[in-house]
C-alpha cells in the first residue's frame, strides 16, 4: 500500500490534479472496500472500490479488490465481469496476488462453462434420435464442444498463472487447492494427486502448530479465538483437499486409496454424510460387506435425501445383499 502511495504522488508530481486530500479519500476507499470484503458484505465493497475508481482508474490495488469481490459474487455475470477488472490489475501491477486472483478468475469461468457443457449434454440426451430433433441435437453438440474447448483454454491460462502465484509463495494453500483442481480437470489425475498431497501436508503441520500454540502459550481471548478459527479453516481445506483425492482415486478404481482419504475426511469431519457413502462403496468393491454396510447404515441414518434417490436405493441394496448373506450363513 505505501508503494503505491508513493506511485501516485509522483504522478502528482508529473502533472497528475489528484491532491493530498483526493489521495487520503482513495486510501480510505481502498481500506473500507476490503474491510467489506472480508466481511462478506459484496455490495458495498463493490460499491467503495467503484467510487474510489471514479477518482484513481490507475490504482491496481482498487482495480483487485473490485475484481475479487465480483468474483466472490460468483454469478457468471459477476464473474466475467471480474475478469475485466483482474486482468487490468495484473497487467498494471504483476505480483503473486494478482497472478493468483487472474488464475482463480480463469478456472472459475472454466467451471462455468464445463457446468453450462454438462447440463446441454444432459438435455441433448434427452432429445429422441427421429430426423425432426436431428438438427437440435447436431447443434447442440457443436456448443457443447465450443463450451469445452473454451474452457481448455481457461484452464491452461490459470495454471499458468497460478504457478506464477505459487513461485512467489510456494505454501499458499488456497493456490495449491487450485492448482489441483486445474490438473484434474485437465486429467492430469497424478499431478493433481501430488498437489493434493503436498497441501495436505502443510495443513497438517500447520495444525500441529496451531494446536500446539493453543496447548502452550498464553493468548488473549481475541488471540485465541483468531488461532481457533484458523485451526477450523485448515481442517475444513484438508476435507476439500481429500475429497478431490477421494473423487480422483474413485474414478480410477483405486479403492483402497480412496477409502484412506476417506477415513482421514471422517475423522476431521465425521457429521458428513456423503462420505460413509462413498466409503461403503470403496468398501464393498473391495469385497468387505460388513463394513460396506455399517457404512451404509450411518450414511442413511445421516441423510436428508428422499428413499427415491439413487444414492439411497444403493445402500439400501447393499445392506440387504449383506443382510442376505448373514441369514444364508445363521
Amino acid at each position: 500500500m505505501r508503494a503505491l502511495s508513493t506511485a501516485l504522488l509522483l504522478l502528482c508530481a508529473s502533472g497528475c490534479s489528484l491532491s493530498q486530500e483526493e489521495l487520503d479519500l482513495i486510501a480510505d476507499y481502498r481500506q473500507r472496500a476490503a474491510q467489506y470484503y472480508d466481511v462478506n458484505d459484496l455490495n458495498r465493497a463493490e460499491q467503495q472500490a467503484r467510487r474510489g475508481l471514479e477518482i484513481a482508474p490507475e490504482d491496481s490495488e482498487l482495480r483487485h479488490i473490485l475484481g475479487r469481490t465480483l468474483l466472490k459474487k460468483g454469478d457468471p455475470t459477476s464473474v466475467q465481469l471480474a475478469g475485466l477488472e483482474l486482468s487490468e490489475a495484473y497487467d498494471t501491477e504483476a505480483d503473486f496476488k494478482t497472478a493468483y486472483s487472474l488464475g482463480e478468475y480463469h478456472l472459475r469461468h472454466a467451471e462455468l462453462l464445463l457446468g453450462s457443457a454438462l447440463v446441454l449434454e444432459q438435455k441433448r440426451a434427452e432429445l429422441s434420435e427421429s430426423p425432426s430433433e436431428g438438427e437440435a441435437r447436431s447443434a447442440m453438440a457443436t456448443d457443447i464442444r465450443e463450451r469445452r474447448n473454451k474452457a481448455e483454454t481457461h484452464l491452461a491460462t490459470a495454471l499458468r498463472l497460478i504457478n506464477e502465484a505459487l513461485a512467489g509463495r510456494p505454501e499458499w494453500v488456497e493456490a495449491l487447492q487450485h492448482k489441483a483442481r486445474i490438473l484434474a480437470h485437465q486429467y492430469r489425475d497424478d499431478e493433481s494427486l501430488l498437489a493434493l498431497e503436498e497441501l495436505v501436508v502443510i495443513l497438517r503441520e500447520s495444525r500441529r502448530f496451531k494446536n500446539n500454540a493453543l496447548a502452550t502459550r498464553q493468548m488473549t481471548l481475541a488471540n485465541e479465538q483468531f488461532v481457533r478459527d484458523s485451526l477450523l479453516r485448515d481442517i475444513a481445506w484438508e476435507v476439500e483437499a481429500r475429497g478431490l483425492a477421494a473423487s480422483i482415486l474413485m474414478n480410477r478404481r483405486e479403492w483402497g486409496s480412496a477409502e484412506d482419504q476417506l477415513t482421514e475426511i471422517l475423522k476431521l469431519a465425521p457429521e458428513r454424510s456423503n462420505e460413509y457413502y462413498n466409503r461403503g462403496l470403496a468398501r464393498y468393491y473391495q469385497g468387505n460387506l460388513p463394513a460396506a454396510s455399517s457404512d451404509m447404515r450411518t450414511f442413511l441414518g445421516k441423510t436428508s435425501l428422499d428413499q427415491e434417490a439413487a444414492q439411497v436405493v444403493r445402500a439400501l441394496g447393499i445392506l440387504d445383499e449383506f443382510q442376505a448373506g448373514q441369514r444364508s450363513t445363521g
